[in-house]
């Protein structure tokens, strides 16, 4: 029996459909379900027959990924009542899984040499997806070799998804945003520039759709300071198709 998946929220369906090169899924704070939606994208995509032709988990530090996107991987597997961890091959130390039915792959990547691993991005050539966790740790050239080598993958559709918090204005990942000062001084509205080839999706704990009863309760005692980094970076806006706005989306993804 094929694995089944829980429909995904509607503020992330276009992920499924887009054919834009970068999907960057950002917002306000901890706890808003960024990764969860990334790793859990990526289990689908390695269980299918077609279209996957191998991913990548990416942050600046390779071991930092054990314990983020890789443990989280392994929890998105134990929480899909269709699928074991028994489907998979699971190589802890290079942290790198294998779909035993279709023999699809995700592997593990750090940007900067860890320890004695050294980092090469041309080593990500045959690829179609890319996963990285907070992307605003990586360095503009790390990102641009690391574009770069998928570039020269012969695949209809390459997806690099681009998971990070709002970092300070000058920051290279606003290259491909326009940006504009706020009614409040000192923050920014950010919008996809008409010339990127990206989607941009906001989001806030209210989108995470495992959150529970206590860390909701934590993060709306903090409400006051969410709405602040609502506010420093696109307000009542949740998605951005290639730098043309979806109107009717607020922060929650509600409309």
């Amino acid at each position: 029996m094929p694995p089944h998946f829980t429909p995904p929220l509607r503020l992330y369906a276009p992920v499924f459909k887009t054919q834009a090169r970068v999907i960057d899924i950002w917002g306000g704070g901890r706890g808003r379900g960024g990764s969860h939606f990334g790793t859990d994208y990526f289990l689908y995509l390695i269980t299918q027959p077609t279209y996957f032709r191998g991913g990548y988990f990416v942050r600046q530090a390779f071991s930092d990924i054990r314990d983020s996107l890789f443990r989280d991987f392994k929890d998105r597997i134990e929480e899909n009542d269709t699928l074991s961890l028994a489907d998979f091959h699971i190589q802890e130390n290079e942290m790198r899984i294998t779909h035993k039915a279709t023999g699809n792959q995700i592997m593990s990547k750090g940007t900067q040499k860890d320890g004695s691993r050294t980092a090469k991005m041309k080593s990500l050539a045959g690829a179609t997806h890319v996963l990285i966790e907070e992307a605003d740790e990586l360095s503009e050239s790390d990102f641009d070799q690391l574009d770069l080598s998928l570039r020269t993958v012969k695949a209809e559709n390459i997806q690099i998804l681009r998971v990070f918090n709002p970092p300070p204005k000058a920051h290279w990942i606003w290259r491909d945003y326009t940006l504009t000062d706020s009614d409040i001084e000192g923050y920014f509205n950010a919008r996809p520039k008409s010339t990127s080839d990206l989607i941009s999706i906001f989001s806030t704990y209210h989108n995470n759709r495992k959150k529970t009863s206590m860390t909701k309760r934590c993060l709306s005692l903090n409400r006051l300071k969410i709405a602040t980094l609502i506010i420093t970076t696109i307000r009542c806006l949740a998605l951005s198709v290639r730098g043309g706005l979806k109107e009717g989306y607020t922060v929650d993804g509600t409309v």
